[in-house]
């Protein structure tokens, strides 16, 4: 009786273990479909957060085949969620290559101000939190107006404004090392290499005159500020001190810097032009783009 007592409990045993291996594939199945579930419901990418959700109805169904035909029903409501998930990464996509885009097209600007807001510390530490400004501040003004809410592309849209701004090679051979009067020596060599009269005047009495620059009917006259610092409005003073000795019809200040909201404030009242150097070769354009001649401007002022 025994015997057959124990013969009866192996027997379970053997049943259990053969139902277990059984239902093995089921619990892979369903530790698969929990695994891809969360990574579709944490992934920033919408084009992962598809993918993630296509392998999750497929192994839905996969282990409603093991399970039994109800149990297809959660294969079914997720691939619906694929499916709509699939249309938020294509339209993820499409604002993108649009925020890209414009990206492309104010890859100078943005290398420019990357120029002047990237600094380097006594430690040789390099300061990016103007720089880190700037670029949020161009989302927000520039790529968010056009393409919506950015809030879900902001990391990859800085990668993005990052590697367009490092990729502009400099057109101007700047030494961050150079010497004021080197400095102006480059502006005016620039400004000759673009078709302009251009020669330095003396290191004193220049009346806030470094370069002179002349173009057919134009006349200007160029302060030149080697600065690690923002420039300030007295730049602009000079400026407009030596347009008017100079009887020049525009003045500009150029620098490797930024400006002082007050020397962006003067400027705009007198006409002076603040320019960075990388922005010497379109001196001429900018002339015309910024309407009237600045002396009738700064008469005013």
């Amino acid at each position: 009786m025994h015997g057959s007592v124990r013969s009866a409990q192996e027997e379970l045993i053997l049943l259990w273990l053969f139902v277990a291996a059984a239902a093995i594939p089921l619990y892979v199945a369903w530790a698969v479909l929990v695994l891809l579930a969360r990574h579709a419901l944490t992934t920033d990418n919408a084009w992962n957060r598809w993918a993630y959700f296509m392998l999750v109805a497929l192994c839905s169904v996969a282990a409603g085949s093991l399970a039994g035909d109800l149990a297809v029903w959660p294969g079914v409501i997720v691939a619906l969620l694929g499916l709509a998930a699939y249309g938020v990464a294509k339209h993820e996509r499409r604002r993108l290559e649009q925020a890209k885009a414009l990206i492309r097209a104010h890859a100078t600007e943005l290398a420019i101000r990357r120029a002047q807001l990237l600094t380097r510390g006594h430690y040789g530490v390099v300061d990016r939190k103007r720089w880190d400004g700037e670029i949020g501040q161009f989302i927000d003004t520039v790529v968010a107006p056009a393409v919506g809410q950015v809030f879900d592309l902001s990391a990859k849209l800085r990668d993005e404004i990052e590697a367009a701004a490092a990729s502009v090679q400099p057109e101007i051979a700047f030494n961050p090392g150079a010497t004021p009067i080197e400095y102006e020596h480059l502006v005016a060599e620039t400004l000759r290499r673009h078709g302009w009269d251009a020669r330095t005047t003396k290191a004193s009495g220049d009346q806030g005159i470094d370069v002179l620059a002349t173009k057919g009917a134009l006349r200007v006259v160029l302060q030149c500020k080697l600065y690690a610092r923002p420039v300030g409005n007295a730049a602009v003073q000079e400026a407009i001190a030596g347009q008017r000795f100079a009887s020049a019809t525009h003045a500009a200040v150029v620098s490797n810097a930024v400006f002082t909201k007050a020397a962006q404030q003067l400027a705009t009242i007198a006409g002076v032009l603040l320019l960075h150097h990388e922005e010497l070769p379109t001196l001429e354009r900018r002339i015309s783009v910024s309407g009237a001649l600045p002396s009738a401007r700064t008469s005013e002022a």
